[in-house]
């Protein structure tokens, strides 16, 4: 038998409750998948000579560096910058909400505006070019 993730197949597939009978109307949810560490202490039992392979070693690091970094607790304190912004955005200075934001809105809104009056008068001119056609000799 050829051997699948450092597993021989036949010594899986053999721990698998056999079909029909009294074993075929437990619920299938009743049978749990193997742990990443059941698997290594399986193969250590299996090996006792050998070190446990070098895919099981690789993915109980994985598992750990996945235990260590998904988390819930933010690791930097931001300062709130809502109210900030709420009294900027809110003040009656005669500025349009659009600039508020500083040079960064302003630069935007005119790049804004040039690409759109230069595609428009571009557009404009290549709708006049293809209105009169060129005349043939």
């Amino acid at each position: 038998m050829v051997p699948f993730l450092g597993f021989n197949l036949a010594e899986t597939t053999s721990a698998l409750p056999p079909r029909g009978g009294a074993q075929a109307q437990q619920k299938p949810n009743s049978v749990k998948a193997p742990t990443v560490e059941a698997e290594l202490k399986k193969a250590q039992r299996s090996r006792s000579d050998k070190k446990p392979t070098k895919t099981l070693r690789n993915l109980l690091a994985l598992r750990q560096i996945a235990k260590s970094t998904i988390s819930t607790a933010s690791r930097r304190q931001f300062e709130n910058k809502v109210p900030e912004k709420q009294k900027l955005f809110q003040e009656d200075n005669g500025i349009p909400v659009h600039l508020k934001g500083g040079i960064a809105d302003a630069l935007l809104y005119r790049a804004t505006m040039i690409l759109t009056v230069g595609g428009t008068a571009y557009a404009m001119y290549e709708l006049a070019v293809a209105s009169f056609p060129k005349k043939q000799d």
